[in-house]
């Protein structure tokens, strides 16, 4: 009986946490500068995807974006090389539907709003504009403060090409 108070009252904290106002449903971009980076996947890329979780900034106004770099961490086939750690990917071409996700504010939580209790892992995006210079965006969050599906979409919907796979075993 202990245990099953205990395993609620857990529940009750966790919901509660979740429940609370991620935001004011104003862009969060907005009052964040541009965020200027190398075209080039980071390592170690997790510390980097984590960080990148909380510095990206806005699409800088006047630039055209004419490419789009995916860092992830992953494993595709194994190879001759060994087996998939950092994978770099690139889809050319001006990316609308991304660029307008992108755009959207964050969604504020409603009063009394359940979330999952799960942890989400970014790509780490980077925007190249016509100049060869990389942006790094502020991903748009929902009321759950995880990254919105549109974005999602809209990333996934592009045609990347693997540039590189550096191999976790060498």
């Amino acid at each position: 009986m202990t245990r099953l108070i205990a395993g609620l009252a857990l529940v009750s904290v966790l919901l509660t946490a979740c429940a609370q106002s991620s935001g004011s449903g104003q862009s969060p971009s907005a009052g964040r500068p541009p965020v200027s980076v190398a075209l080039s996947c980071p390592s170690p890329i997790l510390s980097r995807v984590t960080e990148s979780n909380r510095t990206g900034g806005a699409v800088p106004d006047g630039v055209r974006i004419t490419s789009v770099i995916r860092c992830r961490v992953g494993s595709p086939p194994v190879t001759a090389r060994g087996a998939g750690g950092v994978i770099q990917e690139r889809a050319t071409g001006t990316p609308t539907a991304l660029l307008a996700a992108l755009r959207q504010p964050d969604q504020a939580a409603a009063s009394n709003q359940v979330c999952p209790a799960i942890g989400q892992i970014l790509p780490y995006v980077i925007l190249v504009d016509s100049t060869g210079k990389g942006w790094l965006p502020w991903l748009p969050r929902n009321s759950c403060k995880l990254v919105q599906p549109g974005v999602t979409e809209a990333l996934n919907a592009l045609p990347f090409r693997l540039v590189r796979n550096t191999p976790a075993i060498r």
